[in-house]
């Protein structure tokens, strides 16, 4: 019994400490900044992004004369679907007419801009757009938990506006690194804010369970370089998905 109560209480510990770290990110200025950046389109820079800027041009071209059941939006965990993941994408994704929306180091206020000039100007709505994108901010950017939360709402919300007639699927930022700090980390902080999105039209899920290894990172044979996910990553990630679509 003694032991027990002793659990409960770290636990209680725990908790506040997550919440008082929560509060902290939501007042300072810093977040205050985050927020700001994650939720405001912003172009690419034709000097240093010119790859990004073709790739946008080709997909709003594409996507004019389209009609996908399903299209996925995001980052280079998505557009790599091309690559390592194009044998699970066959599998299971082109049975769902799928789109890829995504490109490579793509953060929220990318793809606010990318929705603000054809992203997702198909001849008629999808049935699900689904959305994985923040790890560039929280990674790369060092963006806060809430600024991050903040983007991807954001971009949630344009999605919605776009396609009136879509459902939307968010998924929530995936493991990455050998190992975490677990319920304290941003990562995990940034999730179970999602978890907590009310948005009409929208569904959030967390996959991060079927990715962790032992330390709580993302598991080496499903990761070509600790973020990336390799064709058995993929395999995983379109298993959970086709689950998804197929509800």
């Amino acid at each position: 019994m003694k032991r027990k109560s002793i659990l409960l209480k770290l636990l209680a510990l725990l908790l506040v400490t997550a919440a008082l770290a929560d509060f902290y990110y939501l007042f300072s200025k810093d977040n205050k900044i985050s927020m700001l950046k994650c939720s405001t389109p912003k172009a690419y820079d034709a000097s240093t992004q010119k790859r990004s800027i073709d790739r946008h041009q080709e997909l709003a071209s594409k996507a004019l004369h389209s009609d996908p059941k399903v299209v996925l939006v995001g980052d280079s965990l998505t557009e790599r679907w091309e690559q390592e993941g194009k044998s699970p994408w066959l599998k299971y994704l082109a049975p769902h007419s799928a789109f890829n929306a995504g490109i490579d180091n793509d953060r929220s206020e990318n793809v606010l801009w990318r929705l603000q000039h054809g992203c997702l100007d198909f001849r008629k709505d999808p049935d699900i757009c689904v959305l994985l994108i923040g790890i560039n901010n929280l990674g790369g950017d060092r963006d806060t938990p809430a600024g991050v939360v903040h983007g991807i709402r954001a971009v949630a919300k344009s999605i919605l506006d776009r396609l009136p007639n879509s459902e939307l699927l968010i998924v929530s930022l995936l493991p990455c690194g050998p190992h975490s700090r677990g319920f304290l980390s941003k990562r995990s902080r940034i999730n179970r804010a999602l978890s907590d999105i009310d948005l009409p039209r929208t569904r959030v899920v967390d996959f991060s369970s079927h990715f962790l290894n032992e330390k709580g990172g993302l598991e080496t044979t499903l990761s070509t370089d600790g973020l990336h996910l390799s064709e058995q990553g993929y395999e995983v990630f379109g298993k959970l998905l086709n689950d998804c679509l197929t509800q």
